[in-house]
């Protein structure tokens, strides 16, 4: 069966539909993407968007949605 977390990595992957992208590209999808948790079209913390662009920054500028940097993200995006 599929959990939750690989409908959120899916409903990501639809939307980018590249393996990387911009901290900012990405904070948008998240931000509208609701969950079970986590209500769509919030605002992310200053917390969570200076992760993501700390993600970017050790990667070229850009965030490698396969890596597990990312996946530690999602998870506090979406407890």
């Amino acid at each position: 069966c599929i959990s939750e977390c690989e409908g959120l990595m899916l409903h990501v992957e639809r939307a980018i539909m590249r393996p990387e992208a911009s901290p900012e590209e990405i904070a948008a999808v998240v931000s509208a993407l609701p969950s079970s948790t986590v209500p769509g079209n919030r605002t992310l913390s200053n917390v969570q968007l200076h992760r993501l662009h700390a993600i970017a920054h050790g990667h070229g500028g850009a965030v490698p949605l396969y890596g597990r940097l990312f996946a530690q993200w999602m998870h506090h995006a979406y407890p």
